[in-house]
């Protein structure tokens, strides 16, 4: 059973440090890590498996998740955000 002093976990929940307080599922934040690593788009739907739509569905829950207006802003704050959670 479970305690009744832990949090719920959402689907696909981040279980670790600042991202999962960003809101960002695994599945967003291997597409942010793959843009970070300079991957296009279409390489980062090829490896996930995922369509061109849920791709730019995706985009869109992380930007909105992480407030920011571009995806370029997202990765950024996204580097950011992995290099401080590292030390």
């Amino acid at each position: 059973m479970a305690d009744s002093k832990t949090e719920p976990q959402l689907h696909g929940q981040r279980e670790d440090g600042r991202l999962r307080t960003a809101g960002l599922t695994e599945i967003e934040e291997r597409i942010l890590d793959g843009l970070a690593s300079g991957k296009t788009g279409l390489e980062i739907r090829r490896d996930l498996g995922i369509s061109y739509r849920h791709y730019h569905r995706y985009l869109e829950a992380l930007r909105r998740y992480l407030a920011v207006p571009t995806t370029t802003a997202a990765v950024a704050l996204y580097i950011r955000l992995k290099t401080d959670s590292q030390g």
